[in-house]
């Protein structure tokens, strides 16, 4: 069962329900968690490509993800977002913390793979470049990327996706 996506979208829906678009407030950065400590493991990543898997989304891109599948430009898809029309999304499931998705699945207790007990955050060593939206550039096929890139490198690093550049070749910067 999309367990992480379904979870955050219930939780977002229960304590934030007068809003479709306005996230609620953040914490001011010195209570949030640090950025430094924001990394995503593969666990985490693995679990979110079955939840999209499982919710018939294997072919959506990184700003679909965030704004919603409805979305189909990066210069306008902010402006389109609306948890009504996409509850999954990335934005939709963090809006009842204004925070990060990372930090929205801490706070849900989201911390571990359920089955394997194998945790989905640590602190970050590595960058990824990726393509935002296009061709070939579905938020699935990056993480099998990663994925494929750690295994061929012999990593079991801890990741934070973090978009440096536009293009359409995955990009380890190993800190």
């Amino acid at each position: 069962m999309a367990f992480i996506l379904r979870t955050l979208a219930q939780k977002s829906r229960d304590k934030h329900p007068d809003s479709n678009t306005k996230a609620v407030k953040a914490l001011s950065e010195d209570q949030r968690v640090p950025m430094l400590q924001r990394g995503v493991k593969l666990a985490m990543l693995r679990n979110l490509r079955a939840d999209l898997s499982e919710l018939d989304r294997t072919d959506i891109n990184s700003g679909q993800f965030l704004n919603g599948t409805h979305t189909t430009d990066s210069a306008t898809d902010w402006q389109e977002f609306n948890r009504d029309l996409d509850p999954f999304s990335g934005k939709a499931c963090s809006l009842h913390t204004g925070a990060s998705f990372v930090e929205t699945m801490i706070d849900a207790g989201l911390m571990h793979d359920p089955v394997t007990g194998a945790p989905y955050f640590s602190s970050i060593n590595t960058f990824v470049s990726y393509s935002w939206r296009g061709p070939g550039a579905s938020l699935s096929d990056l993480i099998t990327s990663i994925e494929d890139a750690l295994a061929a490198k012999g990593f079991g690093v801890s990741l934070r996706l973090h978009v440096l550049t536009l293009t359409r070749r995955l990009q380890l910067h190993i800190l």
